[in-house]
């Protein structure tokens, strides 16, 4: 029953598309995607017409990349990656810098979703990738993923 059960999870991630949008199709809908940032912006940041319009500049300029999970020409999520590098370890990371699901759908498709940005990732020399969320949703897709949710981020404001 289970494996009949993993097998149908698994068919059922195969209708869904991961994408990465071109800047030019970011333009088209982004006051969509605005919206979904808005909803799942990172902790660490002030939301403000200012940081939008940065975030904007950002992905038009392909520093920040934007990918929508669809079937059938529906969105199910909007998610925008930043890379991250630390001079002192000269390790490049991939960022899950926001997150938002239009629709629910299974751990299995979030897993094939995050699978892709991994690969993309490792192409472009990344060897971790990051996120943020105080969402419990999130963290049980993560950890289905095979993250290590272990770590605490820990955030002072003044």
């Amino acid at each position: 029953m289970t494996e009949a059960l993993e097998d149908q999870e698994s068919q059922e991630s195969l209708k869904f598309k991961f994408l990465r949008l071109t800047p030019e199709i970011v333009t088209q809908h982004w006051e969509a995607i605005k919206q979904s940032i808005i909803m799942s912006a990172p902790p660490t940041i002030t939301l403000s017409e200012k940081f939008l319009s940065n975030m904007l500049q950002e992905l038009l300029s392909d520093k920040m990349l934007c990918w929508v999970l669809s079937k059938e020409s529906k969105v199910y999520a909007i998610v925008t990656t930043t890379f991250m590098w630390d001079s002192i370890s000269e390790e490049k990371g991939i960022i899950l810098y926001s997150c938002s699901a239009t629709k629910s759908v299974s751990l299995n498709v979030w897993k094939y979703a995050i699978d892709k940005i991994k690969l993309f990732a490792k192409s472009k020399s990344c060897n971790r990738m990051y996120a943020y969320t105080e969402n419990e949703r999130i963290l049980d897709i993560v950890r289905n993923s095979g993250a290590n949710t272990d770590i605490h981020f820990i955030l002072w404001e003044f």
